[in-house]
């Protein structure tokens, strides 16, 4: 084997690495985030003690924060942050799996690897 293919080999293993751990990394944030959307924040809002610090900062500062309108806010926008989630995770996973096909095929050039794909696909 020649030194410029183990070179690009070690290169190509150093962006595989990476991509891999943005991709757990991104998977621990994301995962988090999904559970804490599902069920934390439904026992938060379902905690009668919220409704009493609510009541307690619009006293002491003077606020009309609508606690029920707050809630329809967060219901709905909640499905809209686990998709994201959600989404940003694939391209992760997506983005490790590209990382990990251009190190087999010995390529470095990510838009071609890229077009090269996209062509045997016909697109």
């Amino acid at each position: 084997m020649d030194e410029e293919y183990l070179a690009r080999q070690a290169r190509l293993e150093a962006k595989l690495k990476t991509a891999k751990t943005i991709n757990y990394s991104g998977f621990a944030v994301n995962g988090s985030s999904i559970v804490f959307m599902l069920f934390g924040l439904n026992s938060i809002a379902a905690d009668p003690n919220t409704v009493e610090v609510v009541n307690f900062i619009n006293k002491v500062f003077k606020l009309n924060i609508d606690y029920e309108a707050t809630l329809n806010v967060l219901e709905q926008f909640k499905a809209h942050i686990v998709a994201c989630a959600g989404t940003v995770q694939l391209f992760f996973g997506y983005w490790q799996q590209i990382r990990r096909q251009m190190k087999e095929a010995d390529t470095e050039n990510t838009w071609s690897f890229m077009n090269e794909e996209l062509g045997k696909l016909g697109i």
